[in-house]
């Protein structure tokens, strides 16, 4: 049985009426076929129960019983896709927007700390290192390393190194540009090592959290050490060249 053959009561003309000059044409049709084919199940089951009980048991043929199982089953089959459908809509409209949401805040993160170790950047320069000192503070407090010392902080040498290093005038000597070039070049060789700093910083309350406090800087000494040991046979070796 196909649904748009069902004739609906006439007392819904008003209200259909009154929907298809409210919604869209789209939402319009899509409640019109999932109401159709509800109806359509609905007959359908009311033809097989009358098929069913207008008989005995031993009067029943393949050809009373299996056309209003037919249009029972098609119906069916017809509201479970429409389900499945608009639900498989539904999750995926909702999984692209939480991912969609998730890598655009991952995007601006990444450009916000990348805009925070150049000069005139996003945001103030030396955010990266802060986030790492706030991770320490919280874990060991304030300005303290992890066996409850002093942290040693080079954060406010250099700012305040920044703010006396302004740019020089251009009718200044040459002395005085080349001198503010190399400072704004170590400024920034400084500021990319703070990747770094924040790496160590990480990995240092990684290490308290498993409780193998010193094992990372055990570890780097080990790496320091065999990178001053290869820099001074490739400097012996150099000697013993000249």
């Amino acid at each position: 049985m196909d649904p748009g053959d069902i004739q609906l009561p006439a007392i819904l003309d008003p209200i259909l009426s009154f929907l298809a000059d409210a919604l869209p044409p789209s939402l319009y049709n899509f409640i019109m076929n999932f109401f159709s084919h509800c109806l359509a199940l609905s007959s359908a089951i009311f033809n097989l129960v009358v098929a069913l009980l207008s008989r005995s048991p031993t009067e029943w043929n393949a050809q009373t019983i299996l056309p209003p199982l037919i249009s029972l089953l098609a119906a069916y089959l017809a509201l479970a896709s429409i389900y499945r459908t608009t639900t498989w809509m539904i999750r995926t409209s909702f999984w692209v927007a939480k991912w969609g949401i998730i890598v655009g805040a991952l995007a601006a993160g990444m450009g916000w700390f990348a805009g925070a170790t150049q000069n005139g950047g996003i945001v103030a320069p030396g955010l990266i290192k802060h986030v790492g000192s706030l991770l320490l503070d919280t874990l060991n407090g304030r300005n303290r390393n992890a066996v409850g010392g002093e942290r040693e902080s080079r954060l406010g040498g250099s700012q305040s190194r920044r703010k006396s290093t302004q740019r020089p005038k251009p009718w200044e000597s040459f002395d005085r540009h080349r001198e503010w070039q190399y400072n704004e070049d170590r400024d920034q060789s400084e500021q990319g090592s703070e990747l770094e700093t924040l790496f160590n910083d990480l990995m240092s309350v990684a290490g308290q959290w498993f409780g193998g406090d010193n094992w990372w800087s055990t570890m780097m000494d080990g790496t320091n050490t065999d990178e001053r040991s290869g820099a001074r046979s490739n400097t012996n070796s150099k000697s013993r060249t000249r």
